[in-house]
């Protein structure tokens, strides 16, 4: 057991020690102690929260040709990796960027944050900015001490919407 006020504290490691123990029977009344010596037990890391990382998936799509008009292209794929070993960390809102070439936002339509499984979030189009805030609707749960790989999938206008010979990489 430990009470523990987490105002102004970063992280720790306590070290458990059992000194001693007194007990008196149930049914004697008799006391009872121990003869053990100091035994040390498991040490403790107390931190204030979970840390989180994020980069590029290794398996984010190649630099590629796509066609005006073409649905669910994916477009990247990011990992989210929980580095504290303290909590699950969830995320709440992307702001995904495109840094394109050309003035080419509307290009790019119809975004989706998913695992493949579930959809997380989606944007009808991108801002003026080139960025999209997209709140999940579904929030992304990055367990502690391991990852979360997301794909962002998107539909390319068709003419005249969209930009011949524009390019697009997509960042968080």
């Amino acid at each position: 057991y430990a009470d523990i006020n987490g105002t102004g504290f970063s992280s720790a490691a306590v070290g458990l020690e059992f000194v001693s123990a007194s007990a008196t029977g149930d049914n004697t009344g008799t006391d009872a102690t121990t003869a053990l010596s100091a035994t040390s037990l498991q040490n403790v890391v107390i931190g204030t929260a979970g840390t989180m990382t994020l980069a590029v998936d290794g398996d984010s799509p190649l630099a590629q040709q796509v066609v005006m008009g073409s649905t669910g292209n994916e477009v990247a794929k990011f990992k989210f990796t929980e580095t504290s070993n303290a909590e699950d960390v969830t995320v709440t809102a992307i702001i995904l960027t495109d840094t394109l070439s050309l003035s080419a936002t509307g290009s790019i339509a119809n975004l989706v944050i998913t695992d493949g499984v579930t959809t997380y979030g989606t944007a009808s189009a991108l801002a003026s900015n080139a960025t999209a805030t997209i709140t999940l609707v579904n929030p992304i749960t990055v367990p502690k001490g391991s990852n979360k790989i997301i794909t962002v999938k998107s539909d390319i206008t068709a003419y005249p919407n969209a930009t011949s010979k524009s390019t697009h990489v997509f960042s968080i």
